[in-house]
Parts: structure tokens; sequence; C-alpha cells
């Protein structure tokens, strides 16, 4: 298991939030939509534990740094306990180092 790291950023609520969490060592060979899909398993599991959270993404997209990969998403987070409106977001995720 290897290390992630994952930097969301709300458009409307204009916070940053970063996030560690953990995920096989070939996480990011992965597609865009399955790196994805293991940061929100593990948010609404294990970060977030008391949320329901659901989420469409508009955007997602993979790309090879010096650093290593780094996945891209935009897209819109729903809190299913918060009567609001739903939330924009933009998240980076990369191997934590």
């Amino acid at each position: 298991m290897s290390r992630f790291t994952a930097n969301m950023m709300s458009a409307d609520r204009g916070t940053e939030e970063k996030y560690s969490f953990e995920g096989p060592d070939d996480l990011l060979s992965k597609s865009p939509i399955k790196v994805l899909k293991a940061f929100f398993e593990t948010v609404e599991g294990d970060i977030i534990p008391k949320a329901d959270i659901d989420y469409e993404i508009n955007a997602a997209f993979k790309r090879d740094t010096a650093m290593g990969p780094v996945v891209t998403a935009m897209g819109t987070l729903h809190l299913h306990d918060n009567p609001g409106p739903a939330m924009p977001f933009m998240v980076m995720i990369s191997v934590d180092g």
C-alpha cells in the first residue's frame, strides 16, 4: 500500500483541504475515474465517516510530471446532510512524498 495526497478546493466556499489516504501501489497507473473512486470511498468511509457523500465528475485527466503522475478532476460534491446547494470542487491527487 502507498500513501497519496489529495488537495481539494471548493470554488464557492473558497476553502482548500488536504487529505492523505492509502491505496494500492499501482493506483495512479489506473484511469482517473478509478483513482477518484478510491479517493472518495476513503473520504466517505474513513476521513468523513458521518457524511453521506455523492459526487459528479465533469472532467478528469492524468498528467505525468517530474514528481510522478497527478490526477486532476473537476466536479460537484453533494453532502446529503447539508440542505444547501451542491459544492463545485477541483481535486488533485498524487503520491504522498
